[in-house]
């Protein structure tokens, strides 16, 4: 038997990620440090960008329409 063992704190780690995936432990560590309000604002932004390119691709439609 392997009289090593690690400390309480790695063994402890280990067990709570083991079924995990890497990537599943990865996203799991850098939710602990990303702020949600700053995850929510760049949501905004892109829900506006995205209704922004909308309305500019209608345009270019309607354009393309009308010089046909």
């Amino acid at each position: 038997m392997d009289d090593t063992k690690g400390t309480p704190e790695s063994d402890f780690s280990i067990e709570c990620f083991q079924n995990y995936t890497a990537p599943e432990v990865f996203i799991q560590g850098l939710a602990g440090i990303v702020d949600q309000q700053d995850v929510e604002a760049m949501i905004r932004a892109q829900k506006q960008m995205l209704q922004r390119f909308e309305k500019t691709n209608e345009m270019l439609t309607n354009c393309n329409a009308l010089s046909a």
